[in-house]
């Protein structure tokens, strides 16, 4: 078996010793600005959801500059190198505090649309239920009728049962939230004749 060169050896070592030492400076910067963040964002300043959201989208930007400039510094980049990046970091800071901002707006609107949405949906229910427990009671009591009367013709009989079944439905409706709990769909006459 061939032996590498001692030369390769060293230079694996290296590339391995460098990459952990950027890893380690990427690392501390992050961890750093991130931590300053966050010590901001609990400070009794910031109580606009805009500037809070500001200083989330300016935490990533300059834990980016810090970390690539202390990268830059260690790998021994021209200072023309140097000046560069920073200018292409300064201009982004504006770009993404704005991205930040733009996007921090966008889940504030959905989730009131979706807070606005559950409370109409809890007004709906309870609407549906309050409507057919006024409508259930009334329509018991002409059932109790119906069959202590044989005078009154079949179908009238039928209609309250079937009024009856559908204020169930919308009973359990109003419970559950979902159709799947009705009994099935079925039309009747609402209009009570008294001739048959």
């Amino acid at each position: 078996m061939k032996r590498r060169p001692l030369v390769a050896e060293r230079s694996t070592v290296n590339y391995v010793k460098d990459t952990l030492t950027l890893i380690a400076l990427a690392s501390a910067s992050s961890f750093t600005v991130g931590f300053a963040g966050l010590i901001l964002l609990h400070t009794k300043m910031l109580r606009s959801h805009r500037a809070q959201v500001a200083v989330v989208g300016l935490t990533g930007v300059v834990a980016v500059a810090l970390g690539s400039s202390l990268a830059s510094r260690a790998m021994f980049i021209s200072s023309h190198d140097l000046k560069v990046l920073g200018v292409v970091l300064a201009a982004g800071m504006p770009a993404a505090i704005t991205v930040s901002i733009f996007l921090a707006d966008q889940v504030t609107r959905r989730s009131g649309q979706l807070e606005r949405a559950r409370i109409a949906e809890t007004a709906r229910r309870e609407l549906i239920g309050l409507i057919s427990n006024d409508l259930r009671e009334p329509l018991l009591r002409l059932r109790s009728l119906v069959q202590l009367d044989s005078s009154v013709p079949q179908d009238v009989a039928r209609n309250v049962e079937q009024l009856l079944i559908v204020t169930g439905d919308l009973v359990d409706l109003s419970e559950a939230g979902t159709p799947s709990t009705l009994h099935g769909s079925s039309t009747f006459d609402l209009a009570f004749q008294s001739d048959r």
